[in-house]
């Protein structure tokens, strides 16, 4: 045989071997893209689930309540319109079951575990992509990636947003998705092109949703696009600033929705003056009155004290792990992934109190808690496969068994030394509760004047289901003193001067005007509580001296579970409410009685009850 034959051989030989290889590695691909895709549906089931069996059975205090009845009747609710949000949750307000409370509470649930399929997408193509530039043998990994992805949707901030109606789940998929389309794998430049510009166009949606934190995330989606902004603007630049404006084009639902006769609604954006006020929520700006730098440091220790109280120390150590070795790795993907999660933590700058219990801080942080899930797994699989590798064991071909044991580890520790599954509204009844004893004593004359945005919220979704409600008219003191359109209703009702006059004139030209068909919340209108109190749960006929005198000994006004935290605020805050009327009426042993009951409850209230009993004293 000569030269040129055996040559030819050779050639054929090596281009059958590696035809081969490239057809081993397809379909290796394949069979874990199939894998992923399994996992990632059976993730979503099983948060589905998680979140079903705890889901609240009917309406949720504050915004849940405002949410469920604006979606049912496409209105307005508060700053800035949640137009997509509003949308969405009209389809589920026409499911055939359950509460209208209910279906909004599972519109939460469903963009759980639809995010919760997404977020783990995103993980597996991360790993993918760092699989080839750390050289990781991470195949049969991706189970420690499950088990991280679950442990964020056990955790107490994903179980407080997906089992009430509220706005930060939804936000959250749409955040997921934009991020999907931006890091996926793409086959050439131009799927790249149109992946980027997809993501653009659903941080535009985002407008229609929880748009601070939705724009926060847009320099990290620019980072992991990789888009090179220069002075003179390139094509894919300008395209992507076109079609997120495009996706922008969703809060024309608010004016439109205005003018063609929603009969609920936050603010008039029929005017661009007004339009503007309620997308940039100016009724909630707010001076908070302490040093920027203080309420900074205050900020990131209540974050990092989530962070912790979410995660434990196993978790903390896999996300710190997987953001040092991103940044050794792939400083584009590390900087982009890091960016926004430390923006995401600034947007709860405008949050004037920290505290654990405050559900919509959980909400705001939800994308910073997925962040640290998805960089935790990436941090998990790096430590692990290295052992495995210094051990020799990866080479076995048994890495899928010690990845399956250590992810079920990973997952008991985790839950063992954090916040995950301690949260449940399954059997909660308590704002459904208020409502209906809020609404007891009204009829189609009544004027209701409340003191909080809660009990008005509350009374508007009563109103909506209750015929006999539709001609009540409400006032929330709540709102009404920022809320710039509120003003302007108000004033058709007691004259022009309301700039001029403080709140006790107001219920006192009411009360002229309405007589016995005026209804107040217990207790701001009397003109004397601090500012800081939201009490709420007691409407009281104003005309009627003897019936409010009369809820002396009716403290229990609705049942409280261990550990309730709505019901136990409103029922501390309404006792010292009540507590501080008799007081201010000379009833020392009636008021005693009131503080006596607060402070054991909770004894760190007893300089709250000082200050406002000494200001009742002389504003007297």
């Amino acid at each position: 045989m000569n030269q040129t034959a055996i040559k030819k051989i050779l050639l054929t030989t090596n281009a059958d071997s590696d035809s081969e290889a490239i057809s081993r590695s397809l379909k290796e691909r394949r069979l874990r893209s199939r894998r992923e895709l399994i996992l990632g549906t059976l993730l979503a089931t099983v948060s589905f689930l998680i979140f079903l069996y705890n889901l609240c059975p009917t309406v949720y205090f504050w915004d849940s309540a405002e949410l469920s009845t604006a979606s049912a009747m496409l209105g307005i609710p508060h700053s800035p319109g949640f137009a997509i949000y509003i949308m969405w949750g009209r389809l589920f307000s026409l499911l055939p079951f359950g509460d209208l409370g209910y279906r909004l509470n599972l519109f939460s649930a469903v963009c759980g575990a639809v995010s919760i399929f997404v977020l783990f997408l995103i993980l597996s193509n991360l790993v993918s992509r760092l699989e080839g530039k750390a050289r990781l043998a991470v195949s049969g990994l991706e189970f420690i990636a499950a088990a991280l992805i679950l442990l964020f949707a056990f955790s107490f901030s994903s179980l407080t947003q997906a089992t009430r109606a509220e706005v930060y789940y939804p936000n959250l998929l749409l955040l997921s998705l934009a991020i999907y389309f931006t890091s996926r794998p793409c086959k050439d430049q131009q799927q790249r092109i149109r992946s980027v510009l997809l993501s653009f166009f659903i941080i535009g949606l985002g407008a229609g949703l929880h748009h601070l934190t939705v724009f926060l995330t847009l320099p990290g989606i620019i980072i992991l696009s990789g888009i090179k902004i220069s002075g003179k603007l390139s094509r894919t630049v300008f395209l992507s600033i076109c079609v997120l404006l495009l996706g922008a084009t969703v809060l024309l639902f608010l004016p439109l929705r205005f003018l063609g006769g929603s009969q609920y609604f936050w603010g008039d954006p029929s005017t661009f003056g007004g339009f503007w006020r309620i997308f940039i929520a100016a009724d909630f700006w707010k001076s908070s009155g302490v040093a920027i730098f203080d309420h900074l440091i205050q900020l990131v220790s209540f974050a990092l004290t989530v962070f912790y109280r979410q995660w434990g120390p196993v978790g903390i150590l896999g996300a710190l792990a997987g953001f040092v070795f991103l940044l050794r790795n792939d400083k584009r993907l590390g900087t982009g992934l890091f960016s926004m999660l430390a923006l995401n933590i600034l947007s709860i700058f405008f949050f004037e109190d920290y505290f654990y219990a405050y559900l919509d801080i959980h909400g705001y942080l939800l994308l910073s808690n997925a962040i640290l899930a998805m960089v935790g797994a990436i941090g998990w699989i790096f430590i692990i496969s290295r052992i495995l590798a210094r051990i020799g064991l990866s080479e076995k071909g048994r890495i899928k068994q010690y990845a399956i044991v250590s992810s079920l580890i990973l997952l008991l520790l985790v839950i063992i030394t954090s916040d995950s599954l301690t949260y449940s509204l399954r059997k909660y009844y308590g704002a459904k509760i208020l409502a209906e004893k809020l609404c007891e004593p009204l009829s189609g004359e009544s004027l209701v004047v409340c003191s909080s945005m809660n009990s008005k919220f509350l009374l508007d979704y009563q109103k909506y289901l209750d015929p006999k409600l539709s001609d009540v008219e409400m006032i929330d003191f709540g709102s009404i003193d920022r809320n710039w359109y509120r003003k302007r209703q108000l004033s058709r009702l007691i004259g022009p001067t309301m700039e001029q006059i403080d709140l006790g004139e107001i219920v006192g030209k009411l009360a002229a005007k309405y007589g016995k068909n005026l209804f107040v919340e217990f207790s701001p209108a009397l003109g004397f509580l601090s500012d800081k109190l939201t009490p709420s749960g007691i409407l009281f006929r104003y005309s009627d001296k003897k019936s409010l005198m009369g809820m002396k000994a009716d403290y229990e006004i609705f049942p409280r579970g261990d550990g309730d935290i709505e019901l136990t605020r409103f029922y501390l805050e309404w006792l010292l409410g009540l507590g501080t009327y008799y007081k201010f009426r000379g009833d020392n042993v009636a008021a005693d009685s009131c503080f006596k009951i607060i402070i054991n409850i909770d004894p760190t209230s007893s300089d709250i009850i000082n200050e406002d009993t000494t200001n009742v004293n002389d504003g007297d």
